[in-house]
């Protein structure tokens, strides 16, 4: 474990309880080839995502730096409204 949590989308999070509720009108054999096919898929999605959003803050960090903000020692905000 020890691994940062992934974000999944509506349609991953779709995909994933579609897969199980066909699961179960399936032959056990069917049902596990179903599961691992889309397990397959959806873990192509997260990686696929995964390098896309390290891309976009790479080129985020990069324009930032080229008007002059270091984004690594601007202050947080408060989010706690009390």
């Amino acid at each position: 474990m020890g691994k940062k949590n992934r974000e999944l989308t509506l349609c991953q999070v779709r995909a994933a309880v579609n897969a199980v509720v066909r699961s179960w009108w399936l032959s056990p054999q069917k049902a596990k080839r179903l599961l691992q096919q889309t397990a397959r898929r959806l873990r192509q999605y997260q990686s696929r995502n995964a390098d896309a959003r390290a891309s976009h803050w790479k080129k985020a960090e990069e324009r930032f730096a080229q008007i002059g903000i270091d984004i690594h020692t601007l202050p947080r905000a408060d989010l706690d409204p009390s």
